[in-house]
């Protein structure tokens, strides 16, 4: 994974001015999709993809609140996990095990593939242990 100074020498971050409200509509929306789309929801063959999908989604935003509130776009969910592991959001593992789910976020939005129930169960572990979920 490369260093967050590498998302912003190649344009995939702007930086701009403190977005205090930005912050707290992805928290709310962060949290508000997990508890909706994913903590109540048990995870079976039929749903297991779209509760992934939430879940990441969840996380990603919630990650990516820190980044407005200090001034930061991101054009790049590579560039949210660098910056969440440079800023001590995330460990180590827990941005290696966020890498990898991005790469299957992506290939389920771009190329049709589907997420199992281990997998699913696995991000929504993460992103509960993240969000201030009660």
């Amino acid at each position: 994974m490369k260093d967050f100074q590498t998302y912003l020498d190649e344009d995939k971050v702007k930086k701009q001015s403190a977005n205090h409200g930005e912050a707290r509509s992805l928290r709310v929306q962060a949290v508000t999709r997990f508890e909706q789309q994913v903590q109540n929801n048990e995870i079976n063959s039929k749903n297991s993809t779209f509760i992934f999908e939430d879940a990441y989604e969840s996380l990603r935003q919630y990650l990516q609140s820190f980044m407005a509130e200090n001034g930061y776009k991101p054009y790049s969910h590579e560039a949210i996990i660098s910056y969440s592991l440079e800023n001590e959001k995330l460990s180590k593992s827990e941005a290696n095990k966020l890498d990898q789910f991005r790469k299957l976020r992506n290939d389920i939005r771009y190329r049709g593939e589907t997420s199992n129930q281990q997998k699913a169960k696995l991000i929504k572990q993460l992103a509960k242990k993240k969000l201030p979920i009660d």
